[in-house]
C-alpha cells in the first residue's frame, strides 16, 4: 500500500511539473562539433596514463602505448 502512495505521488509531481511550464529537454546533435579549415603545422595531441596521440591539423599523427610506438606518420 505504501509503494502505491509513492507510485501516485510521482505521478502526481510530474504532472504538476508539466502544468507549471516546465518542458522536457531536447538534445539535438551528437554532441560538440569542431568546424573550420585544417591549419597545417598546429599541434594537436592528447595524452592519459596509458596512451597518447600526437599529431597537427593537417592529420598526420602518431599513437603511443609507452614504450610502443603503435602507428606513426599515419595520414
Amino acid at each position: 500500500m505504501r509503494t502505491m502512495g509513492v507510485a501516485v505521488l510521482a505521478l502526481a509531481l510530474a504532472a504538476g511539473a508539466e502544468a507549471q511550464g516546465v518542458t522536457r529537454f531536447l538534445l539535438e546533435g551528437s554532441g560538440p562539433v569542431l568546424a573550420g579549415e585544417a591549419r597545417a603545422g598546429v599541434y594537436v595531441g592528447d595524452q592519459g596514463r596509458r596512451a597518447a596521440v600526437f599529431g597537427d591539423e593537417s592529420g598526420a599523427f602518431e599513437v603511443w602505448s609507452w614504450p610502443l610506438k603503435l602507428v606513426r606518420d599515419l595520414r
